[in-house]
């Protein structure tokens, strides 16, 4: 079997007469609504949750070519930056299997408007050049979409 990997995606969602035009690229940080219900008898309770794109790969089933996404989450630490007040995240550990990393790319049904900043130590992030094993992310709660 032969896996191909993307740069970026596009597709069309329609819904009636509304129209939505995706396009993901690798690197892009998308949201997914987690299902956090205690039961399923109760009401659906959901959170907002946050991944990275690390890859887009097709795969064939029956000829027909279905899109998946590798992922990279972003965890929340619970607590806010000190100077902005911006949430903390971090990324998952390789080790971690407590949410899965690959996910049909159905489950991504608007544009990606979500920023996060490497929390860059004092070394290790000189030039541009982020220090890889700094896995400490800010969520720009600040960005906003000028409609």
């Amino acid at each position: 079997m032969e896996v191909r990997l993307y740069k970026s995606i596009s597709y069309t969602i329609v819904d009636g007469n509304n129209q939505s035009n995706i396009r993901l690229r690798v690197g892009d940080v998308i949201n997914i609504l987690e299902d956090i219900s205690d039961d399923r008898e109760t009401e659906l309770k959901t959170i907002t949750s946050y991944a990275q794109i690390r890859a887009i790969f097709l795969h064939t089933k029956d000829q027909l070519q279905i899109p998946f996404l590798l992922l990279n989450w972003f965890i929340s630490l619970g607590i806010n930056d000190s100077k902005l007040g911006c949430p903390r995240y971090r990324f998952q550990q390789l080790s971690d299997q407590t949410w899965r990393r690959i996910y049909a790319i159905k489950w991504i049904d608007h544009q990606p408007n979500n920023h996060f900043i490497h929390q860059c130590r004092k070394t290790g992030c000189e030039n541009g050049n982020h220090d890889k094993t700094n896995v400490y992310y800010l969520h720009n709660i600040f960005y906003y979409t000028a409609i």
